[in-house]
């Protein structure tokens, strides 16, 4: 197990999306503990559990769209995917977030990230997912992952861990982010193999994709 890449401390007026391009851009990953404001963790997760109390959640699928099969051995959570335009206010405000990051990241590099997607994603007790990339060979379209996390009180004994997989050839080499509501994780989405161990709790978190056009 490895040091966790984390945000550095602010050094200057830089906005907290440059900072934030900045950190994922000198590894690739970067683990960022309560950057979420607490008010809208507390938000997003409320609108989530009230699309799981609707039944709008479904079981997550493997493979890209056209491809997808549901193998409850590889992957056990149920999902709820954002709409293209953000309807709520909570929504909003996340979604200015990200942006603020894709342009930001964009002005450093040749990335062309032009849009973002994404789903809620519940784990219920017993549930997880296995070892994978979050690029399709057959739509590679996907370039950086962003995770957040909006579970309240979260403890080790919860489990559901997110592994990362620092070198895809040496499995020793690993980094465990714990789901505490308030952390984003970003990383590179072919670079970092990753799985979501075993959650002895229910489990909640905002997962999406910086996307390009092939």
């Amino acid at each position: 197990m490895q040091n966790t890449p984390r945000l550095p401390a602010a050094s200057g007026p830089l906005d907290i999306t440059e900072q934030l391009a900045d950190a994922f851009l000198a590894e690739g990953l970067c683990v960022c503990p309560d950057l979420l404001p607490p008010d809208l963790t507390a938000g997003l997760r409320a609108e989530a559990d009230q699309l799981w109390a609707d039944a709008r959640f479904r079981p997550g699928g493997v493979g890209a769209t056209g491809d997808r099969q549901l193998i409850v051995e590889i992957r056990s959570d149920r999902i709820h995917w954002w709409p293209e335009q953000p309807t709520s206010l909570v929504q909003r405000r996340y979604h200015d977030l990200l942006e603020g990051l894709r342009v930001a990241i964009n002005r450093r590099t040749f990335m062309g990230l032009f849009d973002w997607e994404g789903h809620y994603a519940v784990y219920p007790e017993g549930s997880f997912y296995r070892r994978h990339v979050d690029v399709f060979a057959k739509a590679p379209t996907r370039q950086i992952t962003v995770i957040a996390y909006l579970n309240e009180g979260w403890t080790e004994a919860d489990g559901g861990a997110l592994r990362l997989y620092l070198d895809p050839h040496d499995l020793t080499r690993f980094i465990d982010v714990p789901p505490q509501g308030g952390t984003v994780v970003i990383f590179e989405s072919a670079r970092y193999p990753h799985e979501v161990l075993m959650s002895h709790a229910p489990r909640l978190s905002l997962t999406g994709w910086f996307r390009v056009r092939t």
